[in-house]
């Protein structure tokens, strides 16, 4: 599954401004390469929590949507959130215990 999230504040790259951000789907390599998930689920149903690692998410980020690191540190708050959302929403879409 992709994701395309719109951006409030269009980003500037080499290509030009971007106002939205394409989030591939993973292949093996993506994971075997960060070798983590940028969240943490504890608990099940009601009792469930999640611990989102940002930093691990904006690199999962620049490797799926191909926006540099750099640029992605530029984000305003809600656009990263959302990126983030979008990121963590493709790698669970096989499930709920991807990695374990």
């Amino acid at each position: 599954m992709t994701k395309t999230i719109q951006l409030k504040t269009p980003i500037q790259t080499h290509e030009g401004p971007k106002n939205h951000l394409i989030i591939r789907e993973p292949t093996a390599q993506d994971f075997n390469e960060k070798n983590v998930l940028p969240y943490e689920t504890r608990g099940i149903g009601s009792d469930m929590s999640v611990k989102i690692e940002f930093r691990l998410a904006a690199g999962w980020a620049s490797r799926l949507s191909g926006l540099d690191e750099i640029l992605i540190g530029k984000m305003g708050r809600s656009d990263f959130l959302n990126l983030v959302a979008a990121v963590n929403d493709v790698l669970a879409d096989d499930g709920d215990a991807v990695g374990n």
